[in-house]
């Protein structure tokens, strides 16, 4: 950063490197801080306890607005290290949903572990401790190199939804754990809060939720799209192969035959696969509706809370030095 002052930047870690970067993003000043773009961290031990309380505040900062993805499988023993699902974590913890035959894998690695070292040591212990070592070397070969990872056909990540609600309460959380030490400040400075400081805690306070919401709405917008496009494909599908049988069924029959004979039994385009993908469409334009709906409240916020400090010199000369 020092060495190219204009450049923004992009963290991409794994393991270890996810280490890395988790230590050198929380280390990073306020003003360093704006000039990261992103960081994707994936399988590394959660820091967050060893950070000093400056770096936690740092921390703290990229779970709240999101640009700090930690990438964390379940599955995965390194990845697992002082994550216990509940702690804080550098950025947001996102948990990946791991794929049904990397825990088959995981599973026969142990089962062949096992057998080899009961062929060794006939002793049920030396087999238990076999299926371990099995278990191990799965982990370390493939489930930590990514070898459980799940892709949607846009090459996006399969995610647990169900934690997005420990994520939002996470954001939150550490808000309202800094707008605290704020309040504490402003009361300190002046023996109680100016009005104008109780409006801006507030918006602070009001904005903090609306991105709760926004996190969560974004997640089951993924949900959301995913299904659909899933139910669409089965609609299709479900149209070409009624088509298939009646053409088994009937194959002396004409195209146009067959098609006249489902429609009379109610079996038509429209009804099996026009109609539904219609409806689709119309969910997920509405659920997109209410995400920009969000996205606008909080910039009503924004724009309100930057108009109190616009005109209350005090209290931006008292932000100007809690940024500092």
């Amino acid at each position: 950063m020092a060495r190219f002052p204009n450049a923004r930047v992009d963290v991409y870690g794994h393991s270890l490197g996810s280490m890395a970067g988790q230590y050198a993003l929380s280390d990073l000043s306020r003003e360093q801080a704006k000039r990261i773009n992103g960081a994707w961290l994936y399988e590394g031990p959660n820091i967050y306890s060893t950070l000093n309380a400056t770096q936690k505040k740092r921390a703290d900062s990229y779970a709240r607005d999101g640009r700090v993805k930690n990438y964390v499988d379940p599955w995965d023993l390194v990845a697992m290290l002082g994550n216990t699902g509940d702690d804080k974590t550098v950025g947001r913890r996102v948990l990946v949903k791991q794929s049904k035959e990397a825990r088959k894998d995981a599973v026969q690695s142990s089962l062949d572990g096992m057998a080899s070292m009961s062929k060794v040591w006939p002793y049920g212990l030396f087999g238990g401790f076999g299926g371990a070592v099995g278990y191990l070397k799965h982990n370390f070969t493939k489930g930590h190199m990514w070898g459980g990872y799940q892709f949607d056909a846009d090459g996006r990540i399969v995610t647990y939804t169900e934690r997005s609600l420990s994520q939002m309460f996470q954001v939150v959380d550490a808000g309202f754990d800094e707008l605290g030490e704020v309040r504490g400040r402003f009361e300190k400075s002046g023996g109680g809060l100016s009005r104008s400081e109780q409006i801006w805690l507030d918006c602070g306070e009001a904005d903090l939720m609306v991105k709760g919401m926004r996190l969560l709405a974004e997640q089951y917008q993924y949900e959301m799209s995913d299904l659909l496009d899933r139910s669409c494909g089965e609609a299709e599908s479900t149209w070409q192969s009624m088509l298939r049988a009646a053409e088994l069924v009937a194959p002396d029959l004409s195209s146009g035959e067959v098609l006249g004979a489902l429609g009379s039994a109610g079996a038509t385009e429209a009804y099996i696969r026009v109609r539904p993908e219609e409806k689709y469409e119309r969910d997920r334009v509405e659920f997109d509706r209410i995400v920009a709906n969000l996205d606008g409240i909080s910039g009503q916020i924004a724009r309100a809370s930057e108009g109190i400090v616009e005109t209350d010199s005090d209290l931006a000369a008292q932000l100007q030095e809690l940024g500092d």
